[in-house]
């Protein structure tokens, strides 16, 4: 069998047997092999949209308590919730629970102490200015805390790109140092691809426990957000070009 015959036999084999058959890249011959570099890029925007939930926890002897106490309570926070500088649609909805609460004591069975019911409402909103002011609303009408306060921009996107084209110049520029100080130059690109990054957001870590909403002595709450760094990474290939090749 002839070199041609049997390559494509081992091709054939490996395609039967379920094997990875996988492209070569071959530089070519007056090349002095490829340089491969990555590049990272980073772009900052100001945030623009906060999002956070604002949770009700009652309890009671049974699940019926415990649920129409929390939609009086619940009720109580939206109505509060209304009358603050959010807008109507900034209220995107919430979910409810209710079930036993249990009491574990070592080398005793569970024992059921009351019934708990649990409503979190989700808030999402362009006034960010307005943010610790909500919060104070939320916790002054009755909610039991405030979680995931995050926040997103609605620019994420062109940043991405932005970033994506500073990671490009990067990476061509380090090759290109790469390729002078080993006495060549840049050849043709081979390949280019990007790598996974997280989707820019901020995530402001502040949890704010009932036992604020009471106490008039309580400085308002402050939030104030940082700006969101967006980042791109890329992986490129080139030939190199040695001096007085063809």
């Amino acid at each position: 069998m002839n070199n041609k015959g049997w390559l494509f036999g081992c091709v054939a084999l490996l395609s039967i047997f379920g094997g990875p058959v996988r492209s070569m890249e071959i530089a070519s011959p007056s090349s002095g092999g490829q340089i491969a570099v990555s590049g990272t890029g980073s772009v900052t925007v100001p945030p623009t949209t906060a999002s956070l939930s604002i949770t009700i926890t009652t309890t009671g002897t049974t699940a019926a308590i415990a649920s129409d106490d929390n939609a009086r309570t619940s009720k109580a926070v939206r109505d509060a919730l209304g009358r603050s500088e959010l807008k109507p649609g900034d209220i995107k909805g919430s979910s409810l629970t209710v079930g036993p609460r249990w009491d574990y004591e070592e080398g005793r069975r569970p024992r059921r102490s009351a019934y708990e019911a649990t409503n979190t409402i989700k808030v999402e909103t362009e006034n960010l200015s307005a943010l610790g002011a909500v919060i104070d609303v939320a916790l002054g009408a009755g909610a039991s805390e405030i979680s995931d306060v995050s926040f997103s921009s609605r620019d994420i996107e062109s940043a991405r790109a932005s970033a994506l084209t500073k990671a490009v110049e990067a990476s061509r520029n380090e090759a290109e140092v790469i390729a002078r100080a080993n006495g060549g130059s840049l050849g043709a690109l081979v390949l280019m691809n990007t790598q996974p990054q997280p989707r820019g957001y901020g995530l402001e870590e502040v949890v704010v426990s009932a036992n604020r909403k009471r106490d008039s002595t309580v400085v308002p709450s402050q939030i104030a957000p940082e700006d969101i760094t967006v980042t791109s990474r890329i992986e490129g290939r080139w030939l190199f070009v040695p001096t007085g090749s063809k």
